[in-house]
């Protein structure tokens, strides 16, 4: 009829809504309430709970839903367990518990038969659907479980048996997605249940180690002894464990050592390959990944009881972990890691156990008797296992590592027949790299390898060719020195800082301490400042190489200051240093002579204001260090500074806060007028500080940025620096009267009615400019001359006299600047100059 009808519109539509459409994601809901929703919940009104419960349709639609978990296309299982969902959220308790094991298995369906593309889409939405399954059925109503009458406890213990009974033997399924997930399910029961998944468990113990434990893992392909190892790690690893007991233990975990300490020719690996399903070769890397998992987690538990006559097997299994790390093998190394560790732990101290370790480094030890036979896979699981066991190591076996970085150094010169020649190839560094990198993991004796492995790091760096993959550029070299210096960089900085006169190794360390490794390093020179001046900005004029430790001092603070920008602020005597040395008269007399120094040393002034602006910005209420930087800009050199005019022009003009913008002004202001200041550093100092600093504020949209200039400071610039007196005046030079000139001029243009009382001291001075027939400052004394006319009445005579100077002039060289100045004045001449009595104004005859 009309109802079933109505169903099969209901599931077709939520299939259609799984498939992609337009830019709708592939499984995105569509938005709107599904049909079968409606179609639920109309059943629930149409009788009561108890008679709705009995209606068979739930069967149907389950039925139906279930089948399309096992269909082929994807969308087609993604719509069955949504619409199992829906079933799981709408319908009464009774039926759900009686669908609840088909429901199951129809979305652990889901998981077995959709490919590894599929499993992405499919594995979500049927496990949130088989999680809210169990979750209504039997977790309590305040955790997500639905309101069950008294009369389905018996039911729902049943159905809880069935669904665990299954879900139990879904631990040992071939699909690696079904077992995670099963497992993981296992976890949420336990969680909204309170019972421990192994007491869960527990009733079907012997179904599933049967399962596990009925023949020997030999007999079974690759795949199922996967499973096998899977879920019997699974059930180790469990609080407490299960099956720890079962007699079939040992000789699994017995089969499982063998396949993980053999080679892949050997015995084990033949066997696998005898049951070829796809992929053997990579399924016996998994098989062996998780042979080493199951034997880690059987030594990390205390209750899996190996008897004492296997004694042997436990010796192997430790020995086997010994192989692993050595032998690297991939995924597994990290398991192997961690049961050795778990090993170490319970066991030392034990002479047993003593004698046994002692035993399994004897491979290792013979290996390295020959720097011959030495090899990346060798020293890679050499230094795996001074991770964990770097304490049972002698301090010699540093030595020894050394002797043999040294005859890969010298392996170029005349050697005994046979002897490799290490730098011939591209793979050959990565030896004496490898070698290297042990260092940092070997028992602590810094003073003893120190300087000599820096040596042979730098020797070996010689060797290395101009391009390639490792070349001089590319050290392969110097990320392992560097380990080695995090781990001890106190004993580090000693070593360097003594060895600063050393360009060998001077240049090594200042490429470690830039390094991104070298965090630690960093750190210790940031906390031991004392140190690095001591070392360096300390040394007294009297030691004949002071300039050079002063200038390498200089290098360090500027690699630590790029790290740690606020460095400076927190070490005022490093800060105090670094002014000294930028003030210095030798410091200017190096940069007055920059063709004769050393490429390094003609940075020494771009490193010092880098360092010093680095601390401006964390400190901008220091002015005298804003202001002593633009001394660099007063004497003609070879290096780019123009980052130091951004710095000024960006954010010290619009990005100090405007009280500290309003400081800097006056200070500025104040050495201007300073008599000792040289005249250029005052030019560099209203060129690119206040004039541009002004400018932004004025143009600021912002009307509290005209509150950077006060009626103090106006009458300060006009009585002490423009109108003075005539012998000061005197004293000053043409690029200075430029600068006080474009000054006044854009004070007359943003603060006109602030200097009408300042009228005839800004005439003043720019006249007396006007007057001067050679003078390069004339021209701009006519644009603040003319900015004077548009703001302020002057006598007619006057302006004439300007206009017509301005239309006379021929210069070309400033003709920018006098047609500025007439674009000013030209615009005010009729509001400025009276009407003519004839047709024409009196300003056009000219």
């Amino acid at each position: 009829g009309f109802e079933e009808t109505f169903l099969e519109v209901a599931i077709d539509v939520l299939c259609k809504d799984q498939k992609a459409k337009d830019d709708r994601k592939p499984g995105s809901p569509g938005g709107e309430k599904q049909p079968l929703a409606y179609f639920l919940e109309h059943l629930s009104t149409m009788a009561s709970p108890e008679e709705a419960a009995k209606l068979p349709v739930y069967e149907q639609i389950s039925r139906m839903l279930c089948h399309m978990c096992l269909q082929r296309p994807w969308w087609l299982k993604v719509a069955g367990a949504a619409g199992l969902q829906l079933m799981v959220e709408l319908i009464p308790p009774a039926p759900l518990l009686r669908m609840e094991l088909g429901m199951v298995r129809a979305l652990c369906a889901i998981w077995k038969e959709s490919t590894l593309d599929e499993i992405a889409i499919t594995a979500e939405r049927s496990y949130t659907t088989l999680a809210l399954l169990l979750r209504r059925c039997h977790a309590p109503p305040g955790a997500g479980g639905c309101d069950r009458p008294a009369d389905l406890a018996e039911q729902e213990k049943q159905s809880f048996k069935e669904v665990m009974g299954f879900l139990g033997l879904e631990l040992c399924a071939p699909s690696q997605a079904v077992r995670s997930n099963a497992q993981k399910i296992l976890g949420e029961v336990s969680e909204f249940t309170g019972q421990p998944s192994s007491a869960i468990l527990e009733p079907f113990r012997g179904s599933i180690s049967t399962q596990i434990f009925k023949r020997s893992l030999k007999n079974f392909p690759a795949a199922v002894q996967i499973a096998h190892i899977d879920a019997l790690t699974f059930c180790l690893s469990l609080e407490p464990p299960f099956l720890v007991n079962d007699p079939g233990l040992t000789q699994l975990l017995t089969d499982a050592l063998d396949i993980a300490q053999h080679e892949e020719g050997g015995q084990a690996a033949a066997q696998v390959m005898r049951h070829p399903d796809g992929g053997a070769v990579t399924q016996l890397t998994i098989l062996r990944t998780h042979c080493v998992q199951l034997l880690r987690t059987a030594m990390a538990s205390a209750d899996v009881n190996i008897p004492t006559s296997q004694g042997e097997l436990r010796n192997n299994i430790i020995l086997m972990f010994f192989k692993v790390i050595t032998k690297g093998y991939p995924d597994a190394v990290v398991a192997a890691r961690e049961g050795l560790a778990v090993v170490l732990q319970t066991q030392r101290g034990k002479a047993p156990f003593k004698d046994l370790l002692q035993s399994s480094l004897r491979p290792v030890l013979v290996n390295l008797a020959d720097y011959r036979k030495l090899n990346v896979p060798l020293l890679e699981g050499l230094s795996r296992l001074l991770e964990l066991l770097s304490s049972w190591f002698n301090v010699t076996l540093g030595e020894k590592l050394l002797d043999y970085l040294q005859k890969w150094a010298e392996a170029d010169k005349s050697q005994p027949p046979g002897t490799p020649k290490p730098m011939r190839s591209g793979e050959e560094p990565k030896i004496p790299a490898a070698i290297i990198e042990l260092f940092h993991l070997l028992p602590p004796a810094p003073e003893k390898v120190m300087e000599k492995l820096a040596k042979l790091t730098i020797e070996l760096e010689t060797k290395l060719p101009m391009t390639g993959e490792y070349s001089s550029v590319r050290s392969p070299y110097r990320a392992p020195f560097t380990k080695f210096l995090n781990r001890f960089p106190s004993e580090a900085l000693e070593f360097f800082y003594s060895k600063l006169l050393d360009p060998s190794l001077c240049k090594l360390f200042h490429h470690v301490i830039r390094s991104d490794l070298a965090s630690p390093v960093r750190d210790e020179i940031r906390v031991s400042d004392e140190k690095l001046l001591n070392a360096t900005l300390l040394v007294e004029a009297t030691n004949p190489n002071h300039v050079e430790l002063r200038f390498q001092g200089v290098r360090i603070v500027h690699t630590i200051c790029k790290f740690y920008p606020n460095w400076l602020k927190e070490c005022p005597r490093v800060l105090e240093q670094l002014r000294k040395i930028w003030e210095s008269p030798e410091r200017k007399a190096r940069m007055l002579k920059e063709e004769e120094l050393e490429f390094e040393q003609v940075r020494e002034s771009k490193m010092l204001v880098k360092c010093l602006l680095g601390y401006a910005r964390s400190n901008p209420q220091d002015h005298a260090v804003l202001f002593n930087m633009l001394t660099i800009f007063t004497v003609r050199s070879v290096v780019d500074y123009s980052f130091v005019k951004r710095f000024y022009a960006h954010e010290v003009a619009s990005g100090f806060e405007l009280r500290h913008r309003k400081q800097l002004i006056v200070k500025f202001l104040e050495n201007c007028k300073n008599r000792d200041i040289p005249q250029d550093l005052k030019v560099q100092a209203l060129q690119l500080v206040v004039i541009p600093t002004l400018t932004t504020a004025f143009n600021s949209p912002d009307p509290k940025e005209r509150g950077i200039m006060d009626e103090a400071t106006i009458t300060f610039i006009v009585k002490d620096l423009l109108d003075p007196g005539d012998e000061i005046l005197k004293t000053y030079d043409e690029a200075l009267h430029i600068e006080l000139l474009q000054l006044a001029t854009l004070l007359i243009r943003y603060l006109k009615d602030q200097l009408v009382s300042h009228r005839k001291e800004l005439i003043k001075f720019a006249w007396d400019r006007l007057k001067r027939e050679d003078s390069t400052s004339k021209h701009w004394a006519y644009v603040n001359v003319c900015r004077f006319i548009e703001a302020y009445d002057a006598p007619h005579k006057i302006i004439l006299q300007v206009y017509v100077a301005l239309l006379r002039a021929f210069q070309p060289e400033n003709r920018p600047l006098l047609k500025q100045a007439l674009d000013i004045l030209t615009p005010a001449l009729p509001k400025r100059l009276p009407p003519a009595e004839h047709k024409y104004p009196i300003w056009i005859r000219y």
